[in-house]
């Protein structure tokens, strides 16, 4: 599992200014898509431009050279790594009590660019304080030998490789008193190489137990 934790990447009082820039769970007429699903129950999730300034900057942040170059050196040293213009599938997301996103392996070629293979996923949490790594909606990694649960805490953010079938989402569903799970996800592609033989997948839940 090729995995980086940052805790501290932007600090908790930024964090909270930026999440208090989502609009609201149960905001008329709603702006957000929200899923009903038993694998996703309780998700939301909206373009970037329904939220406000600091959630845009944190975007440009994500998409910039200087991060996507440290991407490159964590996770493909060869610098093939592209920021999806179009944050397909990014831009926020939250999850209110009661509401879970089960273990999945996400879609691996870009919609619109099948010449592209989803290769890293970054996710920084805006969350408001109140979960930890052992509280349902922790975030759960697991690549079918190792599980790491790491907590939303508000300013972490974890990337981890797209390409290592590594599952992860939070199985357990929020409780009442728990606070909305906000985060900002974005997604990075390579290149097919000529010679590479890729399948395309969308995205796929883990059926049993894990193991």
């Amino acid at each position: 599992m090729k995995l980086w934790i940052e805790r501290g990447w932007i600090s908790p009082t930024r964090a909270a200014e930026v999440g208090a820039e989502f609009p609201a769970w149960d905001a008329d007429p709603s702006p957000w898509h929200t899923f009903d699903g038993p694998n996703e129950a309780g998700k939301q999730e909206g373009a970037a431009s329904i939220a406000g300034p600091l959630v845009a900057e944190i975007h440009e942040r994500l998409a910039s050279w200087n991060f996507v170059m440290w991407l490159n050196s964590m996770f493909h040293p060869d610098g093939m790594l592209w920021a999806d213009p179009e944050q397909y599938g990014a831009g926020i997301h939250q999850i209110a009590p009661g509401g879970r996103l089960a273990l999945h392996q996400d879609f691996n070629i870009h919609p619109r660019r099948p010449d592209l293979i989803r290769s890293v996923n970054v996710i920084l949490f805006v969350s408001e304080p109140g979960i930890s790594e052992r509280d349902p909606g922790a975030l759960v990694l697991y690549d079918g030998n190792q599980m790491i649960r790491v907590a939303p805490e508000p300013g972490t953010l974890v990337a981890f490789s797209a390409e290592c079938r590594t599952w992860h989402g939070h199985p357990d569903p929020l409780r009442d008193d728990q606070p909305r799970r906000r985060s900002i996800p974005a997604y990075y592609y390579r290149p097919i190489g000529r010679t590479e033989h890729v399948v395309p997948r969308s995205t796929t839940w883990l059926a049993g137990p894990m193991v």
